[in-house]
């Protein structure tokens, strides 16, 4: 495996990442079990919850953060050096 590939792998993993649904906006679903989320009362606008276990965004919800080291140090062009040993 080159060099190339396996920046080609990191960069296709960092493009997935940006298209995840979660990480993109605010969920549909709720992320411990599934449901579909309700909207919140009129009074309270923006409030999406669960009605199975009461899981709430804005309030529960942790926006995912990329894998640890994943997109650190990804150089491009050619020639580049990313910094890994």
């Amino acid at each position: 495996m080159s060099w190339q590939q396996l920046l080609d792998i990191r960069r296709q993993a960092r493009a997935e990442f940006e298209r995840d649904p979660y990480v993109v906006g605010p969920p549909t679903n709720c992320p411990n079990d599934g449901e579909p989320l309700l909207p919140g009362p009129p009074s309270e606008t923006g409030i999406w919850f669960c009605s199975y276990d009461g899981w709430q965004y804005p309030r529960d919800w942790d926006r995912p953060e990329p894998p640890a080291g994943l997109f650190d140090g990804v150089a491009e062009g050619p020639g580049s050096y990313s910094g890994l040993p």
